[in-house]
């Protein structure tokens, strides 16, 4: 005779139906459900609140998904229930914690990979670093596609209401190291129906994966811009369900690239919403950039690129959408290339309501806080900033002290004849920052050739290795070309840098030992002309890093899978290079 036992508490629950060696077990919580049984294929992820659900199947060092042998009540380390599941391949420990919107599933003996079975058109791999990598299972031709994620990716489901995310810690916790790790999908259908079917998430050594199911009327949103006007403001159909640091990652249509970039997915966060129209130029932390509006559109200033349409916003609670035509003044327009955008809340804002979550919470929720704010680099462009030495006094670039703050300053003592201590010594403090900053972005300067020579080396030893390693590296070969050609000029920088050091360090002496204003002060403005050439050169490279990261995740699909070992190592290098960015490099 068939029975049931419930076992409940707050906020979870653990039925076993008992009595005949296949009846379902089940654990649940306020959020999810997870089920299977003996025979079964895998295990289901069910919401409590919708019919969305996916399919979750171990697999065995073979990469197989093996037969279900029992699912049974587990003990878990964690506050929570598990079910404590044997597969013909090995074991697996699956936890649902109390409020959590994710499982954990964490191997025990003989398993190799999570593969999540939900099908979906797109496929992301979020970057705080870079710019996101996408995929469209309709530009996929091969049944099997391969991406590299930064220990997470998303698959947005159809419709708008929901998000399946998945997580894994690093190699290493104890160093905070993050794994580049090989995500694998299967691809199948025809025409708008094809799909991604199936992704496979890889176990870092013993330690688990997480797998969340996120949802919310509208909480991501797929816009297609085939037939949106260039440079124009558009303004589309969809309203963000709450305050958030949105991101849009834009897509152009197979084989197009953006000028400028040369990267077929370029990725924007939204504007603090809050400071909508808001007159002249502010630096906007939602954005990590400066911004100003005009004629009620967000526009910024890249270094080295210039002046540009910031490419969404939100004017209230509608969104905006902007496709360049010709970005940054690029020729030749592209007209027509843009066609997908889609958009997500990839981290949470001051006004996000604690009941909501964005992609960051359950990366904080699962791996913990200091874990996830290396991934983040939370401190990164603070220690940037000042070159992680000395503290800078006002904390502000070279051109904006000499403009703001140490001209009006200097105009002061020519005029009064004097100054009192307390402005004086900010005088020296000035002339302290400008030296600071410019050594900063030097060596910010040598991070970036470091990188470059670090990458053609491995680029040049593939292309003596196998035909895959050898594709791949040839397609990186323009980007490093470019890169070269900005640092062309390091030797001069190097030079200029040593001779503007010394000119500061006697200016600074000269501002503490005179009484009465010195005309040689003046000169102090001239390395604003240094600074501006240095700034370009580190922004450039950061783009060049970008598209570098960006294609060696996405080109191991047209080498080959054989690439994907020198794939991994290239973005750890990119990976490397871009953490604790300079402000001046923007996105």
């Amino acid at each position: 005779m068939k029975k049931t036992v419930l076992i409940a508490a707050a906020g979870w629950a653990l039925l076993v139906a008992g009595a005949v060696s296949n009846a379902e077990s089940r654990i649940e919580n306020d959020k999810l459900s997870i089920s299977g049984q003996a025979g079964g294929a895998g295990l289901t992820m069910s919401s409590k609140q919708t019919k969305n659900k996916l399919e979750l199947r171990l697999l065995d060092a073979a990469g197989v998904a093996g037969k279900i042998k029992s699912v049974k009540e587990g003990k878990s380390d964690d506050e929570g229930k598990s079910l404590k599941v044997v597969t013909d391949g090995g074991e697996a420990l699956v936890t649902l914690g109390m409020g959590r919107a994710y499982a954990e599933i964490k191997p025990v003996k003989g398993l190799k990979a999570v593969a999540l079975g939900v099908p979906t058109r797109f496929a992301v791999m979020p970057d705080f670093f870079a710019m996101d990598v996408a995929l469209d299972a309709r530009h996929v031709k091969q049944d099997k596609a391969v991406a590299l994620a930064d220990n997470f990716y998303l698959m947005p489901l159809d419709g708008g209401n929901a998000m399946a995310f998945c997580v894994w810690p690093g190699a290493d916790p104890k160093e905070q190291t993050r794994e580049e790790s090989v995500v694998e999908f299967t691809v199948g259908g025809e025409g708008e129906a094809r799909k991604f079917t199936e992704s496979r998430a890889y176990f870092p050594g013993s330690k688990p994966v997480y797998v969340a199911l996120l949802e919310g009327t509208n909480c991501w949103r797929y816009e297609d811009v085939t037939s949106q006007t260039m440079d124009q403001a558009v303004k589309i159909d969809w309203k963000r369900p709450f305050d958030a640091r949105w991101r849009a990652t834009f897509m152009t249509m197979d084989g197009k690239l953006v000028p400028g970039w040369n990267v077929s997915i370029i990725s924007y966060f939204f504007p603090d919403p809050k400071k909508f129209g808001t007159g002249g130029w502010y630096f906007d932390e939602a954005i990590n950039s400066g911004m100003g509006y005009r004629n009620g559109m967000p526009q910024g200033d890249t270094q080295g690129l210039g002046n540009y349409v910031h490419q969404c916003w939100f004017k209230q609670d509608e969104t905006w959408l902007y496709l360049w035509k010709k970005p940054f003044g690029r020729s030749p327009p592209m007209d027509g290339k843009f066609e997908s955008v889609i958009i997500y809340p990839l981290d949470r804002a001051k006004d996000t309501p604690i009941t909501e979550l964005a992609l960051a919470d359950v990366v904080k929720q699962t791996l913990g806080v200091g874990p996830c704010e290396y991934i983040l680099d939370k401190e990164g462009a603070v220690w940037a900033y000042h070159g992680g030495t000395n503290k800078m006094h006002f904390e502000g670039a070279t051109c904006g002290n000499w403009d703001w703050h140490l001209n009006p300053r200097l105009n002061e003592w020519k005029s009064k004849g004097s100054l009192d201590a307390k402005k004086k010594q900010e005088v020296v403090w000035l002339i302290e920052d400008m030296g600071t900053f410019i050594a900063a972005v030097n060596k910010r300067m040598h991070a970036y050739d470091d990188f470059r020579k670090t990458v053609k080396g491995l680029c040049d030893a593939a292309k003596k290795g196998g035909k895959e390693d050898a594709a791949l590296a040839a397609a990186l070969e323009g980007d490093l070309n470019a890169m070269q050609q900005t640092l062309s000029n390091l030797p001069e920088f190097d030079k200029g840098l040593a001779r503007w050091q010394e000119t500061l360090s006697k200016m600074q002496e000269l501002a503490k030992s005179s009484e009465e204003f010195k005309p040689e002060l003046s000169s102090i403005g001239n390395v604003r002309g240094h600074a501006e050439n240095q700034d370009n050169t580190i922004a450039g490279c950061r783009r060049c890093v970008n598209m570098i990261k960006q294609k060696a995740g996405v080109a191991v699909n047209e080498a080959g899978s054989g690439s994907t070992s020198l794939a991994v190592k290239i973005r750890e290098e990119c990976r490397k290079v871009l953490r604790k960015p300079h402000p001046l490099e923007h996105f």
